[in-house]
């Protein structure tokens, strides 16, 4: 499983409507059609950081850069990429 499908999972996972990963598409608002609200952001960011072993920066937890999951994904695959180049 790469870390766009865990991703999804993750977010399938937290989202407050029934969803399947399978589902979410890059275009998937998750604001809008999954219902995200602060929480859920906040819950969602503690199982990111601990299912990719990284935390998040402080100018990362602005809500606008959940509101499309491309825009998470991306998010994410730099921390990783940064995380990865720190720890070598």
């Amino acid at each position: 499983m790469n870390m766009t499908e865990k991703l999804k999972l993750l977010v399938a996972k937290n989202a407050s409507i029934d969803i399947e990963a399978e589902e979410i598409s890059d275009e998937t608002k998750l604001l809008d059609e999954l219902e995200y609200d602060s929480v859920k952001i906040v819950e969602l960011i503690v199982d990111i950081e601990e299912e990719f072993d990284f935390e998040f920066e402080d100018d990362d937890l602005v809500i606008e850069k959940y509101e499309i999951f491309k825009n998470l994904n991306s998010l994410v695959e730099r921390r990783i990429a940064e995380n990865t180049e720190m720890n070598k």
